[in-house]
């Protein structure tokens, strides 16, 4: 168990590492590309945001249907 835990947060820290190095070539590319550096810097914080486990989990729980849990639990049980 310990080792599982352990090969997941070693996972988790090279995801972190790996978007921050792709945040970086991202912010770059947009100020190359004519945005200024302001409006280059919220839309590199947006694209950080999308690689936050808890955002990926609300945004997986936000999209199902209200009750679609209740539902998928009754139909199975039967």
């Amino acid at each position: 168990m310990v080792t599982m835990g352990f090969r997941l947060g070693m996972a988790y820290l090279r995801f972190k590492r790996k978007a921050k190095r792709a945040a970086r070539v991202f912010e770059k590319e947009l100020i190359a590309g004519g945005i200024d550096a302001e409006g280059a810097k919220k839309l590199t914080e947006m694209y950080l945001e999308s690689s936050r486990l808890v955002h990926m989990g609300m945004k997986g729980a936000m999209s199902a249907k209200p009750g679609f849990l209740r539902e998928r639990a009754s139909t199975t049980s039967k």
